[in-house]
């Protein structure tokens, strides 16, 4: 038990950062409407957003190797596959005219 809980502890790490990397890019996208900038508002962002990754999985494999960066991956992964289903399923997909809904 006491082996997996680095394991464990990434895992919940690589989905603390999807929910930090997704709420940037809400956040983001909510503010192009009202900013005189939109175009230095998204490539600030994304220049944001890329740089707590690759800071934070950079870490994650300087101290424990792959063994704490797959985890923290797979994490980050299924929280961001999560976040997107529930988001299709709560109707906000229809704003892309996908043809999930027709208003």
């Amino acid at each position: 038990m006491n082996a997996a809980l680095p394991g464990l502890f990434a895992f919940l790490a690589g989905g603390l950062l999807a929910v930090l990397y997704l709420a940037a890019l809400w956040a983001t996208v909510r503010r192009l409407t009202v900013t005189r900038q939109p175009g230095l508002w998204v490539i600030a962002s994304a220049a944001g957003r890329v740089t707590l990754l690759m800071c934070a999985f950079g870490y994650l494999l300087s101290v424990g190797g792959w063994t704490l960066l797959v985890p923290a991956l797979v994490g980050f992964v299924v929280t961001r596959a999560v976040t997107l289903a529930w988001v299709r399923r709560a109707g906000t997909g229809a704003r892309r005219g996908d043809g999930a809904h027709t208003a």
